[in-house]
């Protein structure tokens, strides 16, 4: 019981501050290219960097949001193999739990070389070009994303096994 109070409690925190994030970032790509549009017909006045922000910006919105959508349970899926099957059958809820530990392990994966490229980076000790930034600032939307990814595909896997204990549980009282 402890398990599902706490783990209910970071998943929806941490979707939360997914969403909050991603609104924040969504308004700083339509600042940043409000102001590039409406500055470009001013004459004399050059912004240097305005295209490094829209694409910082954007590479956080992409890689929040794909971690947000794994929260979401929103992933683009084609349900083949449990088509026929009843929505709350064991077969469409094992199916379910064999999805999210394919999702783990996938995230696993891709977020592990995703913080091996951010030691990279930040080995290299890179700088963009117009406003001196480091880089690893850019990359680190790799590592973010990532581990949000698997927060949430941690955290779904546990919410199905939880589910899946009461439903045994109901089946045998009844």
């Amino acid at each position: 019981m402890v398990l599902k109070k706490h783990g209910v409690y970071l998943g929806k925190l941490t979707g939360s501050l997914s969403k909050v994030f991603m609104q924040i970032t969504v308004a700083g790509v339509v600042l940043t290219t409000a102001a590039q549009i409406a500055l470009r017909f001013i004459p004399g006045i050059k912004l240097y960097g305005i295209a490094e922000l829209i694409t910082l910006s954007g590479a956080y919105l992409y890689f929040v949001g794909i971690s947000y959508v794994t929260y979401q349970k929103k992933h683009i899926t084609v349900d083949l193999i449990t088509w026929g099957a009843g929505e709350n059958s064991l077969f469409v809820r094992y199916s379910g739990l064999v999805s999210s530990l394919l999702t783990i392990t996938v995230s696993l994966v891709y977020g592990y070389l995703a913080f091996r490229w951010c030691g990279i980076v930040v080995g290299m000790g890179q700088k963009t070009v117009d406003l001196g930034y480091p880089r690893i600032i850019l990359v680190g939307s790799l590592g973010l994303g990532f581990a949000c990814m698997i927060i949430f595909s941690i955290y779904h896997f546990v919410r199905e096994i939880i589910d899946l204990k009461y439903l045994f549980q109901s089946r045998r009282a009844s």
